[in-house]
């Protein structure tokens, strides 16, 4: 929290989504809450997916941009203010996290994971005529000016969400800025059947681009 007290000169909020927990995090996060003002939560018992999580911590963000990260610290406090800083520039609506420029630098990501990775990635790029290297990295910022356009056109809540945004911030006229930052895999977080996950991703992405969805908030 200090560094994010110390980069931040206006003031910020931090919202953790806790999904279907049935460990001691919810206690663990309560005590951060205690002494940290800056940081709420939202507890959700019934599982709703990673884009369900977001979704709803979208609801409750109150801030002129609104950011998500990946809850397993993939994404460093130092690498997310790249993020935050880009998103500062004129001109620009929508920064994302990639592990796929040329300076970008991943750690401990195994093959397997890198090859269905890169394999969706050119997919959805092909779909939806992307020019994104990286759509699946957990760490994105838009402004409250592009949520307010997009949130009644997105649908997803599994892991597909990111495409979902991205999509939806395309097709409204708004910029998309790729920034690479290093990303460490977290080996306790790993997905156990990524093959399974992909497929599912994929079919996501296909109904989404047939339209066969319905917003996931409403009004």
């Amino acid at each position: 929290m200090s560094f994010f007290n110390q980069l931040f000169t206006q003031s910020y909020e931090i919202i953790v989504v806790l999904n279907g927990c049935v460990d001691n995090t919810e206690q663990i996060v309560d005590d951060f809450c205690n002494h940290y003002p800056q940081i709420k939560y939202i507890n959700i018992p019934q599982a709703i997916g990673k884009g369900g999580a977001i979704i709803k911590g979208f609801e409750h963000a109150v801030g002129n941009y609104i950011s998500f990260v990946d809850a397993d610290n993939s994404v460093v406090p130092e690498q997310f203010f790249k993020i935050y800083q880009t998103i500062l520039h004129p001109g620009v609506d929508c920064v994302i996290a990639s592990r796929s420029l040329k300076d970008s630098k991943v750690v401990g990501k195994t093959i397997s994971r890198q090859i269905l990775s890169k394999g969706f990635n050119s997919i959805v790029n092909s779909i939806f005529d992307f020019e994104i290297k990286d759509t699946q990295c957990g760490g994105k910022i838009i402004t409250r000016e592009v949520y307010e356009k997009v949130k009644n056109h997105l649908y997803i809540n599994n892991m597909a969400f990111d495409v979902n945004l991205l999509y939806a911030v395309k097709n409204s006229g708004f910029t998309i800025k790729e920034v690479p930052i290093k990303w460490v895999d977290d080996e306790v977080s790993t997905i156990s059947n990524p093959l399974k996950i992909s497929s599912q991703m994929l079919v996501s992405t296909i109904n989404l681009k047939l339209k066969n969805y319905k917003p996931a908030i409403q009004n």
